[in-house]
């Protein structure tokens, strides 16, 4: 190696973009200023990973400053970075999550958890605050400082910083979202699933009018067959379709209250509501009219996903529960990211199943 460690970083960045094919073997690679623009580096510092990339038979330098792709570079790339994959200092892995987040409990022991299972497979992780404002230099920080990205609660205001690593190559995989336009790996949780199964318990207790409640915040970037889909396809298979007076709802940003008050009020016949959203329940637990029910006499609550802490009052039983285990969720982000660094760029995407804790917020419907 170089001895220089940001020069050390931009030549293994430049091994997995040759082991993930970016370039084929007899391929000019661009000219100088594009290839280090596209590894986020200087002009001086890739002239020392070009020679080092020379040395190890990956490139071959040609008069003018042309640079080409010998013939196995992809291969040899490859064994080059798994014979780096005991070196943890070049095999650093940023857990991101967007700043008004970084402080909630779930994603501090998800965190937890990957840096555990990371530092098995020496990588060493850490988590990394992704503030709103100055996107650009925070990926251009990423860029020389780690080798990858868990990017954790991606919300639309930060697409910026995840459209600037994919322009670079950088290896980031994104959990429970997708982004149009990019083809990242993604871990997701078994929303499509989980929503079917909350159907079925539902049904089984003899529900015959239920509502999804969902938001349109994530909507451009929620990953496909989510709660929405497996929610409408269990519908459609169970005959029920027709006896929803409100099948799916959907509220944009604040307005939450307002919808559910709504429903309550002109579709009384709705028995069962779905939160998408678990934290909608702290919401639900505010409403006036909701006040007056009891759960589950008088209609049953599902949330679906991730539980963060909320307030819940203590004279309703504890809601239904349906979340992923962390545990395993934590191992298969761990096995992706290791693919990545050792010059797969795109494995293929997982589902983690999720869990059902059964609750009495679920009981008999109501006869209306």
């Amino acid at each position: 190696m170089s001895g220089s460690r940001l020069a050390d970083r931009m030549y293994v960045h430049l091994l997995r973009a040759l082991a993930g094919g970016r370039w084929a073997s007899g391929e000019r690679l661009p000219s100088m200023r594009e290839v280090a623009r596209d590894l986020g580096t200087s002009r001086t510092t890739l002239q020392q990973v070009v020679i080092m990339a020379g040395d190890q038979g990956l490139l071959r330098t040609q008069p003018r400053h042309l640079v080409e792709v010998r013939p196995g570079a992809a291969q040899r790339s490859r064994e080059l970075l798994a014979a780096l994959s005991r070196r943890d200092d070049l095999r650093r892995l940023a857990i991101v999550v967007p700043q008004e987040r970084y402080k909630a409990q779930v994603y501090i022991s998800m965190a937890t958890l990957v840096a555990e299972e990371a530092a098995n497979r020496h990588i060493r992780a850490e988590r990394v605050s992704m503030p709103r404002e100055n996107q650009a230099a925070f990926s251009r920080h990423l860029m020389r400082t780690y080798d990858a990205a868990y990017i954790l609660s991606l919300l639309p205001d930060y697409l910026g910083v995840v459209f600037d690593l994919a322009a670079y190559g950088f290896p980031a995989l994104l959990f429970n979202r997708r982004v149009d336009g990019l083809a990242l790996p993604a871990l997701n949780e078994d929303d499509y699933g989980a929503a079917q199964q909350i159907g079925n318990i539902l049904k089984g207790f003899g529900h015959r009018d239920a509502c999804m409640i969902n938001t349109t915040l994530y909507s451009s970037i929620s990953h496909q067959r989510g709660h929405d889909d497996g929610w409408m396809a269990f519908l459609e298979q169970s005959d029920l379709m027709e006896s929803c007076s409100m099948p799916l709802v959907y509220f944009k940003r604040g307005m939450f209250p307002m919808v559910f008050d709504r429903l309550l009020r002109h579709c009384p016949s709705i028995t069962a509501y779905v939160l998408a959203v678990p934290s909608m329940a702290e919401d639900v637990a505010r409403s006036e009219l909701f006040r007056q029910m009891e759960v589950p006499r008088d209609l049953s609550l599902a949330p679906v996903g991730l539980m963060r802490p909320f307030f819940w009052p203590s004279r309703y039983p504890p809601l239904t529960q349906c979340a992923m285990d962390i545990y395993r969720a934590a191992q298969c982000a761990v096995e992706m990211i290791d693919l990545m660094l050792l010059g797969n760029p795109g494995p293929p995407s997982l589902r983690v199943p999720m869990k059902i804790t059964l609750t009495d917020s679920i009981g008999p419907a109501p006869q209306r």
